[in-house]
């Protein structure tokens, strides 16, 4: 290509026998004519490469993204920013499982969130809202909790009323130790006869500091 384009650019080769009229025609319009060609023949081809190229590299490389990305595992705070399911399980009805203590009145049994019914419990950057989240812990560790859905709903929780295998309330037992108070406009008064003497007004205080 380098020699044909080479000869283009120069002088091509003239048959002797042209004269002078001959010749100038030659060189004004075969030579001209001819590099041009070859010269857009080159210029085409090269885009047409180019494209193919840059066309398979797109496709390879966004095969490589999504191999990625599947194979990709969730980072701590991808998981921090997903909310749980709801539901797992229908809003009424029982399930049972073991279960992961998130505060005084709230658990999670297989991904799902259970508030307890009935009962309120210290927030965990309250006072007495560590120790009532441990005593949680206490009651239902190692323990196949039984959570009894009675179809309402509390912002992303699934209120229930859970047991112990002994059949003991949960939510009765951390009353008892005073730190949870029974809130009566969901519960109906059912555990306030359990609320340890001045429990209230401790509790109530502590969450006004």
């Amino acid at each position: 290509m380098a020699v044909f384009v080479g000869a283009c650019l120069h002088s091509p080769s003239v048959p002797e026998s042209f004269g002078a009229c001959e010749h100038a025609r030659y060189a004004r319009y075969f030579r001209p004519v001819a590099c041009d060609r070859w010269l857009f023949w080159e210029a085409s081809m090269g885009i047409l490469r180019f494209l193919f190229r840059a066309v398979v590299s797109g496709q390879s490389h966004a095969k490589k993204q999504k191999r990625r990305q599947g194979n990709q595992r969730p980072t701590s705070a991808n998981r921090g920013n997903q909310p749980f399911r709801l539901p797992v399980f229908p809003e009424v009805g029982e399930f049972k499982g073991k279960c992961h203590v998130i505060d005084g009145d709230t658990i999670v049994i297989k991904r799902t969130k259970i508030r307890l019914a009935g009962v309120d419990a210290p927030e965990i950057d309250q006072p007495w809202g560590q120790k009532a989240k441990w005593a949680m812990v206490e009651l239902c560790k190692g323990h196949v909790v039984t959570a009894k859905l009675n179809g309402e709903r509390s912002k992303d929780r699934l209120v229930a009323t859970c047991y112990l295998p002994d059949g003991r309330d949960i939510g009765a037992e951390l009353i008892k130790q005073g730190l949870a108070l029974d809130w009566g406009h969901f519960s109906g008064g059912r555990y306030r006869h359990l609320e340890p003497k001045g429990v209230r007004r401790k509790l109530r205080q502590a969450h006004l500091r």
